[in-house]
């Protein structure tokens, strides 16, 4: 009769085994070089950072079957730039613990060949300024469902008390199942307020390297004199992006707020006329912040009819 401890293997070589499973180092570049990202193609250039959609090498070695995501790098003039470093670190931690379709997901912060990295949900849709191109005359009522998921999604953020900065058409993405997504927190800073633990972050950093910090056509007139990213500003700049995209032109000629507020422009008529949305949007084009409704108040204003929302799902060839 063969023993059961013949078949076993020596002590020595089965503590060897053990030792293997915690020393084994993963093969892919992607975890053990310096090399995690490879860029396929890029998305954007703004004036600190490119973005670009890349395949992830850790999710590859790890058989992910959507290794793709995309990566926002600063560009080289500011890789080593500590400012511009803390400026991607803080957009990444003012980020990351959101959770809302409305968002897109941030996953984490790398270092790569000496340069920050940010890696983040790779988005397939198109843009509002693509989506109102094609319908120059402005997506009307449609427009609506778009309003209220924007809406919804700055209530959330302003409950964290996060500003978001920069609220603009190129800053809206439109997704598979009309899901609208907000982009692009670097401009975004935290307000402390009653019962929200948040922190104070300096507003010096994004100065100090020259950048725009929002768009001109969109934002506020206290932002254009140099005030911080606040909730009236958001409210005002997504106001300015939802009437334009519904209109097909811009509320105040293409004229910044400042000098629609100087020339004493009055706010355009809307086609949705004396509806509860219409009045909200142009309370939110106030030139006065103390004037504008809260993110929720516009949110439930902007509720859509069934047939606003299958005319903007035709729209989009959904």
């Amino acid at each position: 009769m063969s023993s059961k401890k013949g078949k076993e293997k020596p002590q020595h070589q089965r503590q060897k085994d053990q030792d293997s499973l915690h020393t084994a180092a993963p093969s892919a570049s992607g975890a053990s070089g310096s090399i995690r990202f490879i860029p396929e193609r890029t998305l954007g250039t703004g004036g600190l950072c490119d973005v670009f959609a890349a395949r992830d090498l850790l999710r590859l070695e790890y058989d992910d079957g959507f290794p793709h995501v995309a990566v926002k790098r600063l560009l080289p003039k500011y890789e080593q730039n500590a400012t511009a470093r803390r400026l991607l670190a803080r957009e990444f931690f003012i980020t990351r613990h959101i959770s809302h379709p409305g968002v897109a997901r941030v996953f984490d912060l790398h270092e790569e060949k000496g340069s920050l990295l940010l890696s983040m949900e790779l988005l397939s849709g198109r843009n509002l300024y693509e989506l109102a191109g094609q319908r120059p005359a402005g997506l009307g009522t449609a427009a609506l469902p778009l309003a209220r998921q924007l809406f919804e999604t700055l209530a959330l953020l302003h409950s964290l008390g996060i500003a978001h900065g920069d609220i603009k058409p190129a800053n809206l993405m439109l997704e598979k199942g009309d899901r609208l997504v907000l982009l692009d927190f670097n401009t975004a800073d935290v307000i402390p307020q009653a019962g929200c633990a948040a922190s104070h972050v300096s507003q010096s950093l994004r100065s100090s390297l020259g950048l725009t910090a929002c768009s001109l056509l969109h934002a506020s007139p206290e932002r254009l004199e140099g005030r911080p990213p606040s909730f009236a500003d958001d409210i005002f700049a997504a106001c300015c992006t939802i009437v334009e995209v519904m209109e097909g032109a811009h509320p105040f000629a293409r004229q910044t707020s400042l000098e629609a507020r100087n020339a004493a422009l009055l706010p355009p008529r809307l086609r949705i006329g004396k509806s509860r949305a219409g009045r909200m949007l142009l309370r939110g084009l106030s030139f006065n912040p103390a004037m504008r409704p809260a993110a929720h108040e516009l949110a439930a204003a902007c509720r859509p009819q069934g047939l606003a929302a299958r005319w903007l799902s035709a729209l989009c060839g959904r």
